[in-house]
């Protein structure tokens, strides 16, 4: 408990420093506005009710002050007042720009890295369109849904582009890696993506759920910036991961198709070598023409003069 009379003290002190600063700018004429001491120059401080770290709203409540401000100026002072914005709201777009600029920069290089490394590993060209496309419907799906859950993209989420396209191409990856080895070994076109989708789903869909889970942990944090980037990443993984399996079969019947019929395939159109197969799978069901046998069956025919 307080001694006897030391509350009232208190309140008489702090009055009497209250009336010290009143005696102090007594007669001191009053400002509407933060003035220099020359009034040459003015500050106007804004409180928006929204967030800095919302870029979105930051550039739509800047756009629309600096409106304002430039009507006033025009008509007014004929355009002669110098106009500068500061303030968290300001620096938050200003560095929203810088680091724009750096993903684009970093985009150019994942992409070039990314064509050089696959054509070099596979030997094959149109590996990047091959995988590329997928991964391209699986970013502008992310944004999409970025745009109708979160509204805009801030410092963190802009990276997603780099971040789904290096994760998200694993997958095809390791599916053109197992059709290309079924193909080295003859297996047909339609059975190899068969065998593709049937030994490689599993393990593409439990690397999908680990770094989807990974992501989805930021989504608990109470920072705004890293939790959209969780959430935003954690959907953009598994949409990679459809992406590839939905685009993946098709393109590679195209691609095949674009590149002309294979040994094995142009071979089982003679007469000879479909009796040949005929009478083969009466034997053997499984068996098939591929570009390993291709040319010891050609051989065959060729000497029973087929």
């Amino acid at each position: 408990a307080l001694p006897e009379g030391a509350l009232e003290k208190q309140v008489a002190a702090l009055r009497a420093s209250f009336d010290d600063i009143e005696k102090k700018y007594k007669g001191t004429p009053s400002e509407e506005f933060f003035a220099s001491k020359d009034h040459r120059t003015y500050m106007i401080a804004l409180y928006p009710k929204g967030q800095s770290t919302d870029v979105g709203f930051a550039k739509d409540m800047l756009g629309r002050v600096d409106a304002v401000v430039k009507r006033v100026n025009e008509e007014q002072f004929g355009g002669s007042m110098k106009i500068e914005y500061g303030g968290t709201f300001k620096t938050a777009i200003n560095d929203y720009a810088t680091v724009m600029k750096d993903v684009e920069r970093a985009t150019i290089i994942t992409v070039v890295a990314l064509v050089l490394l696959l054509t070099l590993t596979f030997r094959q060209p149109l590996i990047v369109l091959l995988l590329g496309i997928p991964q391209v419907m699986a970013v502008l799906w992310t944004f999409a849904l970025a745009y109708l859950l979160v509204g805009s993209l801030n410092v963190f989420t802009v990276f997603l582009f780099n971040i789904l396209f290096g994760v998200g191409i694993e997958f095809g990856i390791q599916m053109y890696a197992r059709y290309a080895e079924e193909r080295r070994a003859g297996t047909p076109v339609e059975r190899s993506l068969a065998r593709v989708l049937e030994h490689t789903w599993s393990a593409c869909l439990t690397a999908a759920t680990v770094a989807g889970v990974a992501f989805f942990s930021l989504t608990i944090t109470k920072f705004k910036g890293f939790s959209e980037f969780g959430l935003i990443s954690g959907i953009g993984i598994f949409l990679a991961l459809f992406a590839m399996i939905v685009g993946f079969c098709p393109l590679v019947v195209r691609l095949e198709k674009l590149s002309g019929p294979d040994i094995a395939e142009r071979l089982s159109q003679y007469e000879a070598v479909k009796l040949f197969i005929e009478r083969a799978t009466a034997v053997r069901p499984d068996f098939a023409v591929t570009n390993a046998n291709a040319p010891a069956l050609a051989e065959i025919c060729s000497r029973l003069d087929g």
